[in-house]
């Protein structure tokens, strides 16, 4: 995962340079849905997720240099700031382990593995509904949702809303 001396890749989508000069995760990834799919592949996959200021309250404003002219709105957006305390939780748990990718052109699809411990990370990067079909050696196998809770048992197929995700776990 890091390097032999501890250190560990920072992810991101977005950082003080991007904001100012290329847009909001909002702007950049299709809207709220999309910047938060693209946080849960930056969050899930490796290493340490990084939150830019606002983008935990789905700012839709740029914060440029200075960096004092915009205040963020903490409460403008309750559904954002819930969904990014339950993956930044969920991120913990899953910040060790190997990532062994299933991807696909329309899901981001890994596994990370640590022990006897695993994860099933699916995300669907497209902003219209997609059927990923599940790798042989993940299907018919029983998970628990990290996020929701509650037992699922994967079939061949998972349908997955436009820039919806799920995380699972064993």
């Amino acid at each position: 995962m890091g390097a032999s001396n501890g250190q560990q890749v920072v992810r991101y989508i977005t950082n003080h340079d991007v904001n100012g000069s290329g847009g909001t995760p909002v702007s950049l990834f299709g809207g709220q849905q999309g910047a938060t799919s693209a946080f849960v592949i930056a969050a899930m996959y490796k290493g340490v997720p990084m939150v830019y200021n606002g983008q935990e309250a789905g700012m839709t404003t740029a914060i440029t240099f200075p960096f004092t002219t915009v205040k963020v709105n903490f409460t403008a957006h309750p559904d954002v700031t819930r969904a990014y305390k339950q993956l930044l939780a969920a991120s913990s748990a899953l910040r060790r382990g190997t990532p062994t990718s299933y991807s696909t052109a329309d899901v981001c699809a890994f596994t990370k593995t640590s022990g006897s411990d695993q994860a099933l990370v699916l995300v669907n990067v497209r902003s219209t509904p997609v059927q990923y079909n599940v790798p042989a050696s993940l299907s018919n196998s029983t998970w628990t949702n990290a996020l929701q809770g509650g037992s699922l048992t994967l079939g061949s197929q998972v349908s997955l809303p436009a820039y919806g995700y799920l995380i699972l776990k064993k």
